[in-house]
């Protein structure tokens, strides 16, 4: 939570100025009928004066086309503005402010979405004692470091959304950008921070609240006599510290790591995610692209209000398998927008389960009418395959997601050392042990990549940096050493499939199960998501209870994958557990676990890891025995096996009847308090 304290004024990111001060005239809802949705989305890569960026543009275009296919236009009339490169300059950024100001009413939705440079400024006196070291975080805007221009400092973004605030709106920003100009940050390619704006502006040059006055207010203070607000509404960055926010290559092109992150999340959900819901997942995903960035999500309001006031509509409903006559093809009315997936590892393909239309799934035949595979996604629909089925061309039919494909990881060898890289490359060839790993030949395309020097092997993600590898460096180059490092890659992706588990067109909400955090002996849920212990305990012990929030019987699997690439279903009896509706389960049976930051961890100088647990919850009973995997550090043949290549494998083998299920993952991050080795994480 941010307090309404000036010291914490300055973690409200993304933010800039003008040489007027706004005063516009609050206006009740004049009998407005329907809530309106406004969406501003700025995206610069191009700037006049700095090294170009090359995802920013794709960022505002990927998250406005999502807005336009997924925002519910029966809950809301949408409005979108898109300022894109020389359109997003101070003036028309701040202008399209006040058009939004001048048309928000009471219970209308606002989101302010900005990727391109952040920045920071030397903060005039009337600010500086907001700011422990004296800067404003800004927004770099087109013009803002040409001529005499500036940038938009995050006071001045304040001012603009407390207009709208006050007429009772719901207010999202969303900035994909960092502020802090450390030396990585500034030299690194495709990072988005800018050098600090040079020049201290005076007071008169800021967008400023238009009365002057001393006294506080509910949502604002006084600074030097003038009236600073703090606006509510949620605010979600790319960064949480001092991090640069990066670039990756996702889906083809260019992207942002949080929006990219942030876009597969919104697409693959089958209905409105909580704000804290939203955030975990985030900061989860992000964690298997980067080590280097954690997204943050602040406010004073409500973490468990929907995302964008629930305004994104669910794809459950609807979901139907029509005839195109002409086209001669079976089409169902979702495709990769909504989180569908192309051909998997050997080409296996997503598949539905048909039944008949207008019967809900609560009363679908056990049985299916058929079964389809898709060949072909588009953005907002796909071409099916109905084989031999017997379907009748003039009917719609409901469908029904039974099998979601397992993708391969894709993987780049490169370095210093030729033979390196060719002994790795022939140890990739050769391995058995290599069934979830692609290799490709561009850098950007790769999830993993594999460095070759002169004297190691170091595996990073995507966008990690040289000197933070994901795993410890190899002690030697050899060809033995090269064979190890692809079971790790292998090890690591069946892992990271397991996590990316989902369901895009569950009608069972991701909040249906939820998972409560019991520390020590405390009888009351801890819903922070970190536990801390000092250097001298062994750890900290806690309770794990699951909830069924929902008025159905649910089966659940709670899958426990550690920070060692430990997958491990044995938390609950058998494996998985029914809950009635509104009751609860303790993991364990109510016996305590201890997180303890491993000591491969504390070896290499880490007090920190982050675990997690994956929720897998159905209205039939399923086995999750195939999931399971030793940590990284015990070596032991994978054979190739079918079962892994699928969602249905891995969970429904053998079954002719499928239920609906749907997935979702709670991490917890564990951390010690001063320096000192750990030991594994294990039950107590």
């Amino acid at each position: 939570m941010i307090s309404k304290s000036p010291e914490n004024i300055n973690k409200y990111s993304g933010w800039m100025t003008r040489r007027v001060r706004i005063h516009l005239k609050v206006e009740e809802n004049s009998g407005k009928s329907a809530a309106q949705f406004f969406a501003l989305i700025v995206g610069i890569n191009q700037y006049p004066t700095l090294p170009p960026l090359a995802g920013c543009v794709n960022d505002a275009v990927g998250m406005r086309d999502f807005l336009q296919s997924r925002v519910d236009q029966q809950l809301a009339g949408l409005k979108i503005t898109t300022l894109l490169d020389r359109e997003a300059t101070r003036d028309n950024v701040i202008s399209n402010f006040e058009n939004i100001v001048s048309e928000t009413r009471k219970n209308d939705t606002v989101l302010f979405y900005f990727a391109g440079y952040g920045s920071q400024e030397p903060a005039p006196e009337e600010f500086r004692s907001l700011e422990d070291d004296q800067l404003n975080e800004t927004i770099v805007l087109y013009d803002s470091r040409i001529g005499g221009g500036m940038d938009l400092a995050d006071k001045e973004i304040a001012t603009l959304l407390d207009e709208i605030a006050v007429k009772g709106a719901h207010i999202l920003m969303i900035s994909d950008c960092s502020h802090r100009d450390n030396a990585y940050a500034i030299t690194a390619e495709n990072c988005r921070v800018a050098p600090r704006f040079p020049r201290i502006r005076p007071i008169s040059s800021y967008i400023t609240p238009g009365v002057f006055k001393p006294e506080k207010t509910q949502s604002s203070y006084s600074v030097s006599g003038i009236v600073q607000p703090d606006p509510p509404h949620f605010a979600l960055t790319a960064v949480s510290g001092d991090e640069a926010a990066q670039e990756v290559f996702s889906d083809g092109k260019v992207m942002g790591i949080m929006t990219a992150t942030l876009l597969d999340i919104l697409r693959s959900s089958s209905g409105n995610l909580a704000y804290q819901d939203l955030i975990t997942r985030l900061r989860t995903r992000t964690a298997q692209r980067t080590s280097n960035q954690v997204p943050d999500l602040v406010s004073v309001l409500d973490m468990h209000i929907p995302f964008l006031n629930g305004l994104i509509r669910s794809e459950v409903s609807g979901i139907q398998l029509n005839f195109d006559k002409q086209k001669n093809q079976w089409v169902v009315n979702r495709g990769t927008s909504h989180g569908f997936k192309g051909p998997g590892i050997d080409g296996e393909k997503m598949i539905l389960a048909v039944y008949p239309s207008g019967i809900s799934q609560s009363k679908q035949p056990r049985s299916p009418l058929a079964e389809i595979t898709l060949e072909t996604l588009e953005p907002d629909q796909s071409i099916a395959n109905a084989g031999n089925a017997s379907l009748d061309p003039r009917e719609s039919y409901a469908v029904q997601v039974v099998s979601m494909p397992v993708s391969p990881v894709k993987i780049h060898f490169f370095g210093e050392n030729r033979d390196g890289i060719e002994m790795m490359r022939k140890a990739f060839l050769s391995s058995s042990q290599a069934i979830y790993l692609q290799e490709v030949a561009e850098l950007q395309l790769a999830d993993y990549q594999v460095f070759a020097g002169k004297k190691q092997f170091l595996i990073l993600r995507q966008a990690d940096r040289m000197e933070k590898p994901l795993l410890p460096p190899t002690e030697s180059i050899s060809y033995e050493t090269a064979v190890e490092v692809i079971r790790q890659i292998n090890h690591i992706a069946r892992w990271r499939q397991i996590l990316e588990i989902v369901n895009p067109a569950s009608g069972l909400s991701p909040e249906a199960i939820r998972l409560e955090i019991y520390p020590g002996e405390s009888e009351v849920a801890d819903s922070a998501g970190l536990l801390t212990y000092p250097a001298w305990e062994q750890g900290v012990p806690f309770r794990i209870k699951l909830v069924n929030t929902t008025d159905k019987r649910l089966y659940c699997t709670l899958v426990y994958m550690s920070s060692s690439f430990e997958i491990n279903t044995g938390l609950l009896p058998n494996k998985g557990q029914w809950i009635e509706p509104g009751e609860g389960i303790w993991g364990l049976e109510g016996s305590p676990l201890r997180a303890v930051v491993s000591e491969n961890l504390t070896q290499q100088g880490i007090r920190e890891a982050q675990e997690i647990f994956k929720l897998i919850f159905a209205e039939e009973d399923f086995s999750a025995e195939g999931l399971n995997q030793i940590s990284i550090q015990e070596p032991q043949p994978i054979t190739r096996s079918l079962l892994e290549t699928s969602t249905r494998n891995l969970l429904f083998s053998g079954r002719s009847a499928y239920s609906d299920w749907n997935t979702f993952e709670i991490p917890l991050t564990i951390r010690i308090e001063e320096d000192t080795p750990g030991a594994e994480y294990s039950s107590s």
